[in-house]
């Protein structure tokens, strides 16, 4: 370490750059270890609805793409049905990602309520998942699916807010 220092003092500023990069990337997939045996999501490119939840005031539809102007636009719970109207999108699977602090009550009442809402608009299937900060849902913690979990989400696969 102290010699690829030496060489980033001495006319390689990308090196300490690209050791800055490594130690952080590699550093981020270990902050949850408790995370690694939950299982992941892997169906991306299935989905027809992907919202970014942050809260009943404000999320965002990420896929389809929905913009105005460059932006995301922002939906909230009781203008969403008019917002998916206008996109025009299949319903067989619609994915939520929501934030890591909630409690396990709060999580579990979110994911409910978000299971409603979308079987409501006629979506046959549900995932919830755990963000993780990127735009990728590949890969993102399954809290609750469908599929799998239907009627009773995990309160298990919770962040201890860490």
């Amino acid at each position: 370490m102290k010699g690829i220092l030496a060489q980033a003092r001495n006319g390689f500023p990308g090196t300490l750059t690209l050791v800055a990069l490594v130690v952080a990337w590699t550093g981020c997939g270990t902050l949850d270890p408790g995370s690694a045996h939950l299982p992941r999501f892997h169906e991306g490119d299935r989905a027809n609805l992907v919202v970014q939840f942050y809260s009943w005031n404000q999320f965002h539809i990420l896929r389809p793409e929905y913009r105005e102007d460059g932006f995301l636009v922002p939906v909230n719970r009781s203008n969403f049905a008019r917002h998916l109207q206008r996109l025009d999108t299949g319903r067989n699977l619609g994915v939520v990602v929501l934030g890591i602090n909630y409690s396990p009550d709060e999580q579990a009442r979110l994911i409910r309520e978000w299971e409603t809402l979308l079987f409501e608009q006629g979506f046959a299937r549900v995932v919830c998942l755990r963000g993780n900060g990127a735009q990728k849902i590949d890969g993102l913690v399954i809290l609750s699916d469908t599929r799998l979990t239907h009627p009773t989400p995990s309160t298990q696969m919770v962040s201890k807010g860490t």
